[in-house]
């Protein structure tokens, strides 16, 4: 084959190597050559690895005189031979495990978890099912007292109105309606707080109920020292002086300073960070809401003290369904649940355990129409009641808690 030509064992000649190898890749010889030669080298390892007979060949095997016993292993099969020791690893290599000091956990100490039943109450005409995460029903059920009027605003149903309930009388003794000293200057003083600022053909209509009720003295209210009494409700603790205006209206309200820790440059002559007060924080005890709200009978009665879950068993599926709606029924209202029962009680008190879903909204409100004078208010549900109920404004479930500030602070680093 010439330098610039290639031949094929086919006597085929090619001038360009290109084409040589693409030739060769369908070339039959070459195939069947490269065929031919794989199969003898197949024969030829397979040769080597045939074990040696004395019919092949006669091999003469001296042995020493005393032969150890290495070399006595060595003359087994391979699969008589016995186990080689492990190889020694040096000492400053050697990975020592850490050895177990034994279970250390109690089984008395860490009790199995308790086995939870479950009680289902029969589907009502929706096909709806309440689970409870316990082997009896509540005790207290809300929704035997819910009416339509807690549901709908449907025109001509009955609404309960508690600013329109009046306080249980007592013939001996007014405290109850302190500071009010009698029952008629109440409704008076409730009237004219309650009703707002204009008042309406409604509200002179309950005026002449007041006036013309039976049980209404004039005489108890001739002598009432209303200035005095105005003045007893707009204290509050905090009052050291002369207080802002929407500050005096309810009771409990606590004043508290809110400082800002106001970072300052690495550069400066004192880095860190500096207090600055940046104002009051004016609020009231988120646990005394929730006691001024239980004790209410009719808030009371329809608070889900238990959750439960709601399962729709439709006839046209296999399997149920869970129905989201309220908080109670959430699964993480649930999980709390079962965590506060899961714990330690309070060391000598036997009272059932509850837990209350508290629910805050807030957004600025402006207070004149014209200027830019505002106030961002804080507002407080209860999600242990019902959703349909929290929707109603006349129904007054929110719970004002606290009032924001707004801050306008500049600094020059």
């Amino acid at each position: 084959m010439s330098s610039s030509s290639y031949s094929c064992i086919c006597k085929r000649t090619f001038t360009a190597q290109n084409y040589y190898i693409q030739h060769q890749h369908s070339c039959f010889m070459t195939k069947k050559r490269l065929s031919s030669a794989i199969t003898s080298f197949k024969e030829f390892v397979s040769r080597r690895k045939k074990p040696c007979t004395s019919k092949d060949k006669n091999v003469v095997v001296s042995s020493p005189a005393n032969p150890s016993p290495a070399s006595e292993a060595n003359t087994l099969p391979v699969f008589q031979r016995p186990e080689a020791p492990p190889p020694t690893v040096p000492l400053e290599v050697r990975d020592l495990l850490p050895e177990s000091v034994g279970s250390v956990v109690n089984a008395e100490a860490h009790p199995a978890l308790p086995v939870r039943t479950v009680f289902r109450t029969p589907p009502n005409i929706f096909g709806l099912i309440c689970q409870y995460v316990s082997g009896k029903p509540a005790s207290h059920d809300p929704e035997e007292y819910v009416t339509s009027a807690d549901l709908s605003l449907i025109s001509g149903t009955h609404q309960v109105n508690e600013s329109s309930q009046e306080p249980p009388a007592s013939s001996n003794d007014n405290s109850i309606y302190h500071p009010y000293p009698n029952c008629a200057s109440f409704q008076l003083g409730d009237w004219y707080w309650n009703q707002g600022v204009q008042k309406s053909q409604a509200a002179y209509t309950k005026l002449m109920g007041i006036v013309g009720d039976s049980s209404f003295n004039a005489a108890d209210v001739s002598s009432t020292s209303w200035k005095k009494i105005n003045s007893k409700l707009g204290i509050n603790e905090y009052n050291e002086g002369e207080g802002e205006e929407w500050e005096d209206e309810d009771a409990g309200w606590k004043k508290t300073p809110v400082s800002i820790k106001v970072p300052s440059s690495r550069t400066a002559e004192i880095p860190g960070f500096w207090v600055y007060d940046a104002t009051h924080l004016y609020h009231c005890s988120l646990v005394a809401v929730l006691w001024e709200k239980l004790a209410n009978p009719r808030d009371d009665k329809l608070f889900h003290y238990k959750p439960y879950k709601l399962r729709w068993a439709p006839p046209h599926l296999d399997a149920e369904v869970s129905i989201y709606g309220d908080l109670y029924t959430s699964p993480a209202f649930h999980e709390a649940h079962t965590k506060l029962q899961d714990s330690p009680a309070e060391p000598g008190c036997n009272l059932p355990r509850a837990v209350a879903g508290l629910m805050f909204w807030s957004d600025a409100t402006q207070l004149t129409s014209f200027g830019n004078a505002k106030l961002w208010p804080t507002y407080m549900y209860f999600g242990n009641e019902s959703k349909y109920r929290r929707c109603k404004p006349s129904l007054n479930l929110s719970n004002h808690v606290a009032y924001f500030e707004m801050v306008c602070l500049r600094i020059c680093l």
